[in-house]
């Protein structure tokens, strides 16, 4: 780092905020920036798709869902400012088998890349439809992030499955039918949110926390208050 005595202030929109998540886990102990840790002031994601499990902003209310992406942040304080609209998929996906079919979709949309060549393509896209079947009989195993060179970690990451019994075989699926409906209301409910595709992820700057508050409002406003805490600690 050039300048080792600025302080440091990560924001980040949708992937962005993944990126964003992973910076900040940097400065924890073990990470590249460790170092830094003294330097560390807030950070503010949007629609983050590695949100730690019903964590919002400083007062917010909790949910039930989390990131949808493989990688999740832990519990890491109230100077980070996890901003979700709530029928944003990317920071709102379910728990359990419904989300984890969730997670392979957003891993097989992410991580198949068209420049990369034809066959590259199919076999990240065979490997990630593959997963989504084997989850119809109860798989929640993210073997397809996993052959996508996706690394789980050890917070919030999905664990390998139990061994069931010959005869619980037909309850497992029918679970996983009823988990790919689920998921795939989740993703048409998404889709299909007014007043555009999408709409839930891309309104931030117009859609308000509270009245006559918006996300990215309250972002600037958290920002504020913590470079005012930081200028009183040094």
């Amino acid at each position: 780092m050039v300048h080792e005595d600025r302080p440091v202030i990560a924001i980040g929109y949708s992937q962005g905020g993944e990126a964003a998540s992973r910076y900040r886990m940097e400065f924890e102990p073990g990470g590249r920036l460790a170092y830094l840790r003294n330097n560390w002031i807030c950070g503010v994601t949007l629609g983050n798709p590695s949100r730690h499990e019903k964590y919002t902003y400083y007062g917010g209310p909790e949910t039930p869902w989390e990131g949808i992406a493989v990688y999740r942040l832990p519990d890491i304080g109230f100077d980070w400012c996890e901003l979700i609209e709530p029928g944003d998929l990317y920071g709102t996906c379910a728990r359990g088998l419904t989300g984890e079919i969730e997670r392979d979709v957003y891993t097989m949309c992410t991580q198949m890349e068209l420049h990369s060549g034809a066959l590259e393509f199919a076999q990240t896209f065979v490997a990630s439809l593959r997963e989504i079947a084997q989850n119809l009989d109860g798989n929640a195993f993210d073997d397809a992030a996993q052959e996508a060179g996706v690394q789980n970690v050890e917070v919030g990451a999905p664990l390998p499955p139990e061994q069931l019994a010959p005869e619980e075989d037909k309850l497992i699926t029918i679970r996983g039918i009823s988990a790919a409906i689920a998921a795939a209301i989740d993703g048409l409910i998404f889709f299909c949110s007014p007043p555009f595709p999408t709409a839930a992820h891309c309104e931030y700057h117009i859609r308000e926390v509270w009245p006559g508050m918006t996300y990215v409002g309250l972002g600037i406003q958290h920002v504020h208050d913590w470079v005012r805490s930081y200028r009183g600690a040094n």
